[in-house]
């Protein structure tokens, strides 16, 4: 399933024609996002969030409490993604919709919704880091050699002579 969840935000990616430094971006957050609510299926799986700069703790489940990992990552890894902006996120609702719906016919109610909330609550933390990565101030910066071609006036003279 995660792969799945991959494939579908590769095909936006593709779609959108995101330039590699911008594509990477999506897909470490998306992973980090997935990685920080499955990692709980297994015990002993380490936050790789806490060995990061920037990032709050992430949250945890409630012990003796049953949730569905898997779909706490799904949850919180589509989350991130339509939070950093991908232009064609609806392309994916479809999928999602269809996935949520398979597990709430899977699920008792009170697992699903701690799920669920789990995963929101992973990719609020998620997005509290994407939103202070300074992503935007870079997005309007000028380019270098742009820049510098303004500074002084251009002439093929100075190139060829």
């Amino acid at each position: 399933m995660l792969y799945n969840n991959q494939e579908q935000l590769k095909r936006v990616i593709v779609y959108d024609v995101f330039s590699p430094p911008v594509a990477s971006r999506i897909y470490a957050y998306t992973s980090l996002a997935a990685y920080e609510a499955i990692r709980f299926k297994e015990k002993n799986y380490p936050s790789i969030t806490a060995q990061l700069n920037g990032f709050a703790d992430m949250p945890e489940p409630e012990k003796d409490k049953s949730y569905n990992f898997l779909l706490a990552s799904t949850k919180a890894f589509f989350e991130v993604a339509r939070n950093v902006r991908i232009f064609s996120y609806d392309s994916t609702v479809l999928y999602q919709d269809k996935l949520y719906a398979d597990y709430r016919s899977l699920l008792d109610e009170e697992t699903y919704d701690r799920s669920i909330s789990l995963g929101d609550q992973i990719a609020e933390k998620i997005l509290q880091r994407v939103s202070a990565d300074q992503y935007k101030e870079t997005r309007g910066m000028e380019n270098t050699l742009e820049a510098a071609k303004r500074s002084k006036p251009f002439s093929l003279k100075e190139y060829f002579y």
